[in-house]
């Protein structure tokens, strides 16, 4: 995989590619951003790994690691929740076991 996104970030790089952009090409291709992939990125952009590392941690649609086989999202604001999501949430958790909440504290 490493490989991979090293192709990848030099791709992305040469076409003037923002880190946004090669953090979305990244995970579109391998289905997630592999924390390998921080290092070689943070070079590549003249930036901190930790630069890279919070980006990919603030935005949620970034994954570290390779999506379940099944993904539900759910909105769950307030104008969703006017609408009944929360009985379809309760619906989702009752059939399926999984919890909405359960990777949060």
């Amino acid at each position: 995989m490493l490989a991979d996104s090293n192709e990848l970030i030099e791709r992305h790089i040469r076409r003037g590619g923002s880190l946004l952009a090669v953090l979305h090409a990244i995970q579109d291709e391998l289905g997630y951003v592999p924390p390998a992939a921080v290092a070689p990125l943070a070079r590549a952009l003249n930036l901190s790994r930790a630069e890279v590392h919070g980006v990919i941690t603030y935005y949620h649609h970034f994954r570290t690691q390779p999506a379940a086989p099944v993904t539900v999202q759910l909105c769950r604001a307030e104008a969703c929740r006017s609408m009944g999501t929360e009985a379809l949430a309760q619906h989702i958790e009752a059939h399926t076991g999984c919890r909405f909440d359960a990777g949060h504290p």
